[in-house]
């Protein structure tokens, strides 16, 4: 190839890279975009964000995508270098609900930028929204691999492992989370525990 698209990060192509930027507004998400634990009826679930491995080829949106976004795709596909696009591509994709787009550009924006907690949190959060709950989990265990403290990815991890019925792992980390956690984490990982109870 030649021009710009020689540059193109190995495993991005065609529409995939052309959806992929999100603003660095995103970044000053606070704890309260974490999981919580939500009831509903007697399947309670908790809600969580997590993880899962970058696919070699984007997925295409589900529905066409506004002007605003073509465009800024648009500049990812010219110009796949510049990751403040791509995350602020992401931002506005999982704001329209295309959680499995906006999940691969934000696991692409981590290839270059491992130690971003907040974009961890947020590729937590789209595969959360989507119901992804072993790429919560996922998620949550790599940004725990770089940042072992972070007590909301203990008790999201212990959230996304209570969603698909790993109770006993569940409990290990949100008592992880009620220990090293500040106080508004401890009180929401003992509440989740408390519903754990009688699993």
């Amino acid at each position: 190839m030649n021009g710009p698209r020689s540059q193109r990060p190995p495993g991005v192509s065609g529409f995939g890279s052309l959806v992929g930027a999100v603003v660095v507004i995103v970044l000053l998400i606070s704890a309260s975009a974490v999981i919580e634990p939500i009831g509903q009826g007697e399947d309670q679930r908790f809600q969580a964000g997590g993880g899962g491995g970058s696919d070699d080829v984007m997925p295409a949106p589900s529905a066409p995508l506004p002007v605003d976004v073509l465009d800024l795709a648009a500049k990812v596909e010219r110009e796949p270098w510049d990751q403040g696009a791509r995350l602020e591509l992401a931002h506005l994709l999982a704001d329209l609900g295309e959680f499995e787009v906006a999940a691969a550009h934000y696991e692409q924006y981590l290839t270059y930028n491992s130690s971003s907690q907040a974009v961890w949190n947020m590729l937590a959060t789209v595969y959360a929204s989507d119901g992804a709950w072993d790429k919560v989990a996922d998620t949550n265990r790599r940004l725990l691999a770089r940042f072992p403290g972070d007590d909301w990815a203990m008790y999201n991890l212990g959230a996304a492992l209570a969603n698909q019925g790993y109770y006993d792992d569940a409990r290990t980390w949100l008592t992880r989370a009620v220990e090293q956690g500040r106080p508004d984490v401890a009180r929401r990982a003992t509440s989740a525990m408390e519903r754990l109870a009688d699993r």
